[in-house]
């Protein structure tokens, strides 16, 4: 006859592993491509294990920020302005978890 308690203990660590939410890793390798006549830009990074989409955070000089979500590696703007400093920084996603974003990178857009 065994003992069955240690049967229980082990479930209840299996639980307690299955609950605990790991915040997932940002994304790493933010590259910037810009269009030659200024207009576009597109953001390529390098995938992130377990992820299921991506958060795209666009600010402008006045502070003012937008995000955009996709599951590609890839986003590209097409509606820059010129002379404008635009800061791009990324997010990994894990169902409803959110990384912390990477680093922000700056570009400034040439006059046409």
């Amino acid at each position: 006859n065994h003992p069955r308690h240690p049967r229980k203990e082990l479930h209840s660590e299996n639980q307690r592993i299955h609950d605990h939410k790991r915040i997932p890793l940002a994304p790493q390798d933010l590259e910037i491509l810009l269009s030659e006549e200024g207009s576009a830009v597109e953001l390529s990074w390098e995938n992130v294990q377990c992820s299921t989409g991506f958060k795209v955070y666009r600010s402008l000089r006045d502070g003012s920020e937008e995000s955009f979500i996709t599951s590609e590696l890839t986003y590209r703007f097409e509606d820059l302005l010129p002379c404008e400093i635009y800061s791009f920084a990324l997010a990994t996603l894990v169902d409803e978890q959110e990384s912390e974003p990477s680093e922000q990178t700056r570009l400034a857009i040439p006059p046409r």
